[in-house]
């Protein structure tokens, strides 16, 4: 939302005679907006920021944003039950403005604030299911909706975890993948919400975010579908690095089994934490993600793995105590 550019007294919604919803929820309240913001009016805060998202997410009903067939029932029932609240309230205000028996001005008076806390309230629900369903929306490989949580709040770009060394140049062990920035497909996976609060083991644990972001791949690596070329390069190096000369298994060779084959314990291919090692085999090969498919652990969707982390962009921040009731609108009706 924008800044306030300035206060003044609020005009108030019901004495507005041309708040007519002409297709859509921002030309509603056209006009109600074209006055500096008043951060005492927060039904006019609330207004201009639907108001603003109307290009964004085409509030207008013959846009060109492809919305669910149900979404659109529900936004034209929920446009109606606003346009008669907001007839409503101009009633009211006339009996205000004409009548001069305080039993009825009294009645009148409480009616009003009664419909305009309906009013704000039926705003304020339609701006959530508009931003519910402009994520939703966004299914496609280039523009695909991810979301990622951090125990850290304002972020504003993410970036990969640095290498950490000791004086002598050896690597030392994290618990940070330092090959990649993981997120999931679906804000209902529980892990969206876990890695928003953050993990003591990873000096975790206060309340952070979690984050919407849009994602420009430009190759991705479907691990479950991946072509033989790179098939062919993992087994090979696989093989190369099981020489017994080669010493030991270290984290790399337990990865690599585990995309090609599925983790020993629950047979699933997604590594727990790329390091960079890992990760360079498939930058060097032009691939900029991976998508891993889904683990059998309750609720877990897929998992992306973005190796630039130029190709995400952090579209929203929710903090964590407010996580609950985003997924839940976000998913309601869908």
């Amino acid at each position: 939302m924008a800044e306030p550019t300035g206060t003044i007294e609020p005009i108030p919604l019901y004495d507005r005679k041309d708040l007519s919803l002409l297709g859509g929820l921002g030309e509603m309240f056209s006009n109600y907006i074209n006055q500096p913001l008043n951060t005492e009016d927060p039904l006019q805060n609330l207004v201009s920021g639907l108001s603003q998202n109307v290009s964004k997410y085409d509030f207008a009903m013959g846009g060109g944003t492809k919305l669910a067939s149900g979404f659109l029932v529900a936004r034209e029932t929920a446009i109606k039950e606003i346009k008669k609240l907001q007839a409503a309230a101009r009633r009211q205000r006339e009996i205000i403005d004409r009548s001069t028996d305080p039993n009825e001005l009294q009645g009148a008076t409480t009616k009003l604030a009664s419909i305009e806390k309906q009013l704000k309230f039926k705003v304020d629900k339609q701006a959530l299911a508009d931003k519910k369903n402009s994520v939703a929306d966004a299914t496609s490989k280039t523009g695909q909706t991810l979301f990622h949580g951090s125990s850290k709040t304002g972020i504003k770009s993410l970036e990969i975890p640095k290498q950490i060394f000791d004086k002598t140049g050896k690597e030392i062990v994290t618990k940070n993948s330092t090959g990649g920035i993981y997120s999931v497909a679906d804000p209902s996976d529980p892990r969206f919400k876990s890695f928003s609060k953050g993990f003591a083991s990873k000096g975790g644990g206060d309340k952070g975010s979690g984050y919407v972001l849009k994602a420009d791949f430009k190759k991705p690596l479907d691990i479950d579908d991946m072509p033989d070329d790179m098939l062919d390069v993992l087994k090979n190096m696989e093989q190369y690095r099981g020489r017994p000369s080669r010493g030991g298994n270290t984290k790399i060779d337990f990865d690599i089994n585990t995309v090609l084959r599925g983790s020993n314990y629950n047979q699933s291919k997604t590594p727990m934490g790329i390091d960079k090692e890992f990760a360079d085999i498939f930058k060097t090969r032009g691939y900029d993600a991976l998508k891993f498919p889904k683990r059998n652990m309750g609720g877990e969707s897929e998992t992306f793995v973005s190796l630039d982390p130029s190709n995400l962009k952090i579209t929203d921040e929710i903090p964590y105590d407010q996580l609950d009731d985003f997924i839940r609108t976000l998913l309601n009706d869908l």
